[in-house]
């Protein structure tokens, strides 16, 4: 079945509410298809439970090229029926490009995403562009998630009065618990190459908790998630309470935050470039790589690693932050703070003019070295007078040292015989070089 238009001329106008319904709706069918046209929502502005687009359980589905306005649920949602967490019900091959959805201002109840998908294989979610949501722009959210690629898509607000509820997460993907009936599933998930700027997060469902600009969690799941890459996305201007421009939830291993460009993240309470993070009891982060990232302006840390959890079985560990630049973070460069944080690297990053401090190491067997504007390498010359037997040495180093990591070469015989030499008083700016 196709439907096509002749463009945003070719206009269907809901003009009664819906309960939970798409103005377009199918369910468990194959090869459908809508494009080039203009789909708007002009009833009573009381309620907005309607969808534009709502297709269930269904298989090669193609949106591409339309206008979709003035719903408070969904613009386009792909999932199971609803209450539906059985995984074989999934929807397969589904291609949504290059469509402009436009909330303006309306939601219903809790809010409305501009793209949602679900219990979904092979999806694509291309070229889109995402204006005024009031939940999340693009919505990733089942108990089966497998090779989805969400890329060079635009989330912005152009702006709005109403409602004063506004954008939870730019976007989203959450694998959520099916209950013990059913394994649930998260891999191959791509987030490539989208721009989302000029976002005010302060919904409030999420008023008291954490919003990610890009979220990603597995944390309600018992099932890895794996292959998860953030790669190449732009994130400006994002304002609100507790934010976070890439937001990394476990239970995951492997994965990749790598290349992307952060600027201006402001949060009241808390504002971090990238913040990695165990949420809940047994559900660990471990062997991410966070690195060739560009993080200006953040109110807070530009890279945090925290276990948050707290639990013997959680934890953050083997996650490697190299290459990143930097630069005006509100607090530290990078932080590694909470509980269990274990083998991370924080190697090669250049951190500049960070309020507090370029790097606050919290965690255990954290490999830290070659990091511009934190010092954890150094050599110099000095001389022990005539007739001294000391001399105080300032090693330059961001971190005080330990004994076993100050090597010492005499480059000539003194005047006298000194004997024996030895270093102590080592402190966060010298250390003192003995002898007898």
């Amino acid at each position: 079945v196709w439907l096509v238009g002749e463009g945003w001329g070719t206009i269907l106008n809901l003009s009664a509410d819906l309960d939970n319904e798409g103005a377009i709706e199918a369910s468990q069918n194959s090869n459908i298809g809508v494009f080039n046209l203009k789909i708007a929502y002009t009833g009573a502005t009381s309620t907005y439970s309607a969808h534009g687009i709502y297709f269930k359980r269904s298989n090669r589905i193609f949106l591409d090229k339309l206008f979709i306005t003035g719903f408070g649920a969904d613009g386009i949602r792909i999932l199971n029926a609803s209450g539906d967490v059985d995984p074989t019900h999934y929807c397969q091959d589904v291609w949504i490009t290059k469509n402009y959805l436009k909330a303006n201002g309306k939601k219903f109840a809790t809010g409305g995403n501009g793209i949602s998908m679900g219990e979904c294989r092979n999806g694509y979610i291309l070229h889109n562009t995402v204006d005024d949501f009031s939940l999340f722009g693009i919505d990733l959210e089942g108990v089966f998630l497998d090779n989805i690629t969400v890329s060079k898509n635009h989330l912005t607000c152009t702006g709005y009065s109403a409602p004063t509820d506004r954008h939870g997460r730019g976007i989203a993907v959450q694998l959520i618990d099916a209950g013990g009936s059913y394994v649930e599933d998260l891999r191959n998930i791509n987030i490539i190459n989208n721009t989302i700027d000029n976002l005010t997060l302060t919904h409030s469902v999420y008023s008291s908790g954490r919003f990610g600009v890009i979220y990603v969690s597995n944390s309600g799941s018992a099932t890895l998630g794996k292959n998860i890459s953030v790669k190449g996305n732009q994130i400006n201007n994002i304002t609100g309470t507790t934010i976070y421009g890439i937001s990394i939830e476990g239970y995951l291993i492997g994965g990749e935050v790598i290349h992307n460009e952060i600027d201006t993240i402001t949060g009241s309470t808390e504002g971090d470039g990238i913040n990695v993070r165990t949420v809940s009891a047994n559900f660990p982060v471990s062997h991410l790589d966070v690195s060739h990232n560009l993080i200006k302006s953040a109110s807070h840390q530009g890279i945090e690693v925290n276990d948050a959890a707290g639990g013997t079985g959680d934890g953050v560990s083997y996650t490697s932050m190299i290459g990143n630049t930097i630069l005006s973070s509100g607090d530290y460069g990078v932080k590694i703070e909470g509980t269990n944080k274990t083998n991370c690297k924080i190697i090669a990053n250049t951190i500049l003019n960070s309020t507090t401090g370029a790097i606050s190491d919290g965690g255990t067997n954290t490999i830290i070295r070659n990091n511009v504007g934190y010092v954890t390498e150094n050599s110099g010359t000095g001389t022990i007078a005539s007739g001294a037997t000391s001399a105080v040495i300032t090693h330059g180093l961001s971190v005080t040292p330990t004994l076993d990591d100050i090597s010492i070469t005499f480059g000539e015989q003194g005047t006298a015989d000194y004997g024996r030499w030895w270093v102590g008083t080592i402190t966060s700016t010298q250390f003192t070089l003995n002898v007898s």
